[in-house]
């Protein structure tokens, strides 16, 4: 799991479990779980799957009832920024009542009423800082209290209206207030060009990355997101990568020749057309040897600066790990025996397979499940 949501109005129409308390939880491959919790015992409620193949779980939330049919809604936020509300049916199973596609990822969900007196809405925070939020049918924008066009001198679509004016309005004045102070800092950067070295030290970004396996496809995709505009990405590896086209990127992508003395025998650069803040590159390996994969992050942003990022390919990469193995079938035994430990064990195959954690959770003994994303 790498987000939770307590929720106090349990979503289980058929009261099936009275006293339990609910929590709701997103997982890194996209789905979301219902977590039962009573005094003495805990139990997993439904799943929610990714058929899709969206993007993790960023955010959960589950405080408003939206679509008004006496249940709270679940809204979910993903990492490639997919906004998702779901709504819960007369027999117990979710349906999708709402849905759209941001251009990075959502951080944080929350709900109130925010821009309306009497409107509820969903507030998101995506990975660049940005605050919005989305307002059910009749939501929005209203007139302050004490306006005189609440007293039912004019129409609520003409009220709606002039909300959005005046807020038009009251925006602009603060993007020309911005504008000034960019100019003051350009004036700045102006007077230190001469010190280009102590200007790149001193405007870094931040940078959020993640190589994850796609089974499916038995295939990786490396995905970078920055604060700023992307300007160009280069790829620079130790093994030979097959590079893969994706239909979501706006990017050209140039491949170099490999330099194997001194081994990079994958170079390759993808040229952002349009401003975009993230970026995914998609490539097949084959299993056998290890390598590192380095991408060379460059802003849009004056001065240039660069952030790298590092990834490790372990030998095994294309097998993905399982919750349990399947023991019905048929399987061959490997026993090793020597003067070795727990721990050197351990060693061995977390340098072999990913998703491995760093040290066993148990002392004594440790299982592991994979599968071969080729079969």
């Amino acid at each position: 799991p790498i987000s939770i949501k307590y929720t106090p109005e349990s979503h289980d129409p058929h009261h099936r479990a009275p006293n339990a308390r609910e929590v709701l939880y997103g997982t890194e491959v996209g789905t979301l779980v219902q977590l039962l919790m009573e005094s003495d015992q805990a139990r997993q409620g439904f799943t929610l799957a990714n058929t899709k193949k969206l993007g993790a779980v960023h955010a959960v939330y589950s405080d408003l009832d939206l679509s008004k049919t006496g249940v709270n809604d679940i809204v979910i936020g993903r990492e490639d920024g997919s906004l998702e509300i779901y709504d819960m049916d007369e027999q117990g199973g979710l349906q999708q009542v709402y849905s759209a596609k941001l251009s990075e990822s959502i951080n944080t969900l929350d709900g109130g009423c925010v821009t309306s007196l009497t409107v509820p809405e969903i507030v998101l925070h995506t990975f660049s800082g940005k605050v919005a939020s989305y307002a059910p049918a009749g939501g929005g924008l209203l007139l302050p209290e004490g306006d005189k066009r609440l007293k039912g001198m004019v129409t609520e679509q003409e009220e709606r209206h002039a909300a959005y004016d005046a807020q038009i309005g009251r925006l602009r004045a603060e993007i020309d207030d911005l504008r000034g102070q960019i100019d003051k800092e350009r004036n700045k950067f102006a007077e230190k060009s001469g010190n280009n070295a102590l200007l790149a030290v001193s405007a870094p970004f931040t940078v959020s990355d993640r190589c994850k396996l796609e089974p499916e496809e038995a295939c990786y995709v490396l995905t970078v997101e920055t604060a700023v505009p992307i300007f160009t990405v280069a790829i620079q590896c130790t093994i030979p990568l097959q590079l893969l086209d994706v239909q979501s990127n706006v990017a050209i992508l140039s491949r170099s020749p490999p330099d194997e003395d001194n081994g990079s025998l994958t170079l390759a650069t993808y040229r952002c057309q349009d401003s975009t803040s993230r970026l995914s590159i998609k490539f097949k390996v084959r299993e056998g040897a290890q390598g590192v994969l380095q991408a060379f992050i460059i802003p849009n942003i004056s001065p240039k600066t660069c952030v790298s990022v590092t990834h490790k390919i372990k030998p095994l990469c294309l097998h993905q790990r399982l919750p349990s193995a399947d023991v019905d079938r048929a399987t061959n035994e490997l026993v090793i025996t020597g003067t070795f430990g727990l721990m050197d064990m351990h060693g061995w195959v977390s340098a072999l397979l990913p998703d491995v954690p760093s040290t066993p959770a148990d002392a004594s003994e440790a299982v592991y499940a994979f599968k071969n994303t080729l079969l």
